[in-house]
């Protein structure tokens, strides 16, 4: 140990003094005075041990530290801010996670061979804290981050873990002893304690290693990230020895999340309302019952008619800002029934720039800025159906028709969302339809079974049969 930590030190620096004690030099007295004892002069060596200094030009002066007033100077830099005028001398534990930036407070939590500079009490409290602002500024519409709040979280909790592994009584462990030199010292009662005592964490997880850890599995079971968070966290290390830990509690705590409930990033897309599709259909949540009249816009569509030209494409476009705008094409009949029948689909991007083209818009120029194989369903077209169709080619419009082809609406993604479904079909409808849908797959099943068993009648009538003619013929 550093010989400020007890106030004495054991080497040929203190030869020195006892010869200037011997001729009467009051401060090498003093100095020799914290080991003085009638079993330590009888010691061949007594001569090895002393008080601590520094050098001798301090203990001439009087500088130096006994048992009594023994201490060592704190030096941790920027890492430990101090609010005292004297910074570099004191720190504060909860000041290592609270007065420095997101990344010195992860470096702090990461530091090993320092178990105890951030007490679990500290710890405790920040975390507390620390999760409630990280949950409230997660869901806002302010960008606050959320990769580093999720390493300090996850190390805090397994600094925290392994710091209560260390307080597990497991005997005294082996090889963790001072120097021969100190034993003596602890014999003596010179220093307070027991020669046992455990000052590092040689045969214990290292609080350090259990933060690195931490940070690993809290940013798998949120964020559902394996690869990159292994990567990351041995990046940060430069530690080769830590893929294992690091990749396993990644994995497993990303399969435990994923047992539970979907990544904090997919449950942020419903929070902020983002259009995002499943790739397939939620059936747990939404029956297959549903049809497209339930969802569709009840707002008439805007359509642009291949016979208005110029005038047409500027009112489709005139108080809106949708994408998507069915070209239809409006005929009469020889009664003088007008008649609307989608042909195609235009995009907005599209009729914009035949605008500024400055060019006469005709049938021709519609008929080549849009698309003329659009995909239509009618009302009664399943929900769920509709659902796969839009994903699985990608679509950003689908057009809703009659029977006779004129458009009743156009649907985008939010008519597919699964909270919007649920909001606007009654609820009495959709336990209905749940109902008539555990029915059907109940059914299914028994007529599965009563085939099953049928067949397997009708196979041991004909084995039955088989062996009969066979005994007939003998």
């Amino acid at each position: 140990p550093a010989s400020c930590l007890y106030g004495l030190q054991v080497g040929p620096a203190c030869n020195e003094v006892h010869e200037k004690a011997a001729t009467g030099s009051w401060y090498a007295r003093s100095c020799i005075q914290a080991v003085n004892t009638s079993t330590m002069r009888a010691k061949k060596n007594f001569k090895d041990y002393c008080c601590s200094f520094t050098d001798s030009a301090a203990l001439e002066k009087g500088i130096f530290q006994v048992p009594g007033n023994a201490s060592c100077a704190i030096q941790l830099g920027k890492a430990a801010p101090s609010l005292t005028e004297e910074a570099g001398d004191s720190f504060n534990a909860v000041g290592l996670l609270s007065l420095v930036p997101f990344k010195t407070a992860c470096q702090n939590l990461f530091d090993r061979g320092m178990p105890h500079a951030v007490t679990l009490e500290a710890m405790g409290v920040f975390l507390v804290l620390f999760f409630i602002l990280a949950a409230l500024t997660a869901g806002s519409a302010v960008p606050s981050g959320l990769l580093m709040p999720q390493m300090v979280i996850g190390g805090l909790l397994g600094r925290m873990l392994a710091l209560l592994a260390m307080k597990i009584p497991t005997g005294q462990v082996e090889g963790i002893v001072w120097a021969k030199s100190y034993q003596l010292l602890f014999d003596e009662g010179l220093l307070p304690g027991d020669p046992s005592m455990v000052f590092g964490t040689t045969g214990l997880l290292d609080p350090g290693i259990g933060a690195l850890i931490g940070a690993a599995a809290f940013l798998g079971g949120s964020g559902r990230v394996t690869l990159f968070t292994t990567i990351m966290m041995v990046e940060i290390t430069g530690d080769p020895v830590m893929i294992f830990p690091v990749g396993f509690a990644t994995i497993f705590a990303v399969l435990m999340g994923n047992f539970i409930n979907h990544g904090l990033y997919h449950s942020l897309i419903d929070v902020q309302s983002t259009p995002y599709l499943p790739d397939t259909w939620t059936a747990g949540a939404l029956p297959p019952g549903i049809q497209v009249r339930d969802m569709r816009p009840q707002n008439p569509p805007i359509m642009v008619s291949l016979q208005q030209g110029r005038k047409g494409v500027e009112q489709a476009l005139e108080g809106n800002d949708f994408t998507g705008f069915p070209l239809v094409d409006e005929r009469s009949d020889a009664d003088g029934n007008k008649h609307v029948v989608v042909v195609g689909m235009c995009d907005r991007k599209d009729l914009e720039e035949l605008l500024r083209s400055g060019r006469e818009i005709t049938e021709v120029s519609l008929k080549n800025s849009s698309n003329l194989h659009p995909v239509t369903v009618r009302d009664d077209f399943p929900l769920q159906s509709a659902y796969q169709l839009f994903k699985s080619m990608d679509m950003k419009n689908l057009v809703v028709v009659d029977d006779n082809h004129k458009p009743l609406a156009v649907m985008t993604r939010f008519a597919f969302l699964a909270w919007r479904v649920a909001d606007r079909v009654p609820a009495d409808r959709l336990q209905e339809l749940h109902h008539r849908e555990k029915h059907r797959r109940y059914l299914r099943s028994n007529s599965r079974l009563s085939g099953s068993s049928a067949s397997g009648s009708a196979t041991s009538r004909s084995l039955s049969q088989m062996e009969s003619q066979n005994e007939a013929r003998e």
